[in-house]
């Protein structure tokens, strides 16, 4: 039995992460920046990592071929961008492709790539107040967080043999 953690290399996941591990629970984290990962992994012989970026398809693939086990006990999709900060006028069809790959497609896709390991399990989206409240400058992570929200919904309406939920943490000290 496995949970797997996007973004599990700092803040909220890699906080998960250690304590699902000293729950004697077998974890993965999954980002794009190698040395937090592996930061994270050392401090659990249960925490294993993976450098990925799973807003490509290229990285969710990546994720799908190194899950070895039958089973996956929950998908936490915790990854997310808060770039780009700009006014909607200045915002780039690059920038907010980027947002919604990493906050909307991933989990979304991961979902649908893991499903068949999940039967039974979880999957817990990590949303944000800012789904519900837009904040000046932060269109793109307001939008996506609210999309993200409704594709839970959405799931919880589909699948019958897998919990979904979603939380909003409130304000967490992270880099982000």
């Amino acid at each position: 039995v496995m949970f797997i953690i996007t973004g599990g290399g700092s803040g909220l996941g890699k906080a998960l992460a250690v304590t699902l591990a000293h729950r004697g629970k077998s974890v993965l984290i999954v980002g794009r920046r190698q040395k937090l990962l592996e930061d994270t992994a050392s401090l659990s012989p249960l925490i294993q990592y993976l450098t990925a970026d799973i807003s490509t398809e290229e990285g969710r693939h990546l994720l799908l071929h190194h899950v070895h086990v039958p089973y996956v006990k929950a998908l936490i999709n915790n990854a997310g961008t808060i770039k780009p900060i700009s006014s909607l006028k200045e915002l780039s069809s690059a920038d907010w492709q980027q947002a919604l790959n990493t906050n909307v497609g991933a989990p979304l896709f991961l979902t649908q790539m893991l499903y068949d390991k999940l039967q039974d399990g979880r999957v817990l989206n990590i949303g944000s107040g800012a789904a519900y409240f837009a904040i000046k400058g932060w269109a793109a992570y307001c939008v996506s967080k609210a999309a993200l929200s409704m594709l839970t919904k959405c799931w919880q309406l589909e699948s019958k043999t897998i919990a979904f939920g979603s939380v909003m943490p409130g304000i967490v000290d992270t880099d982000m």
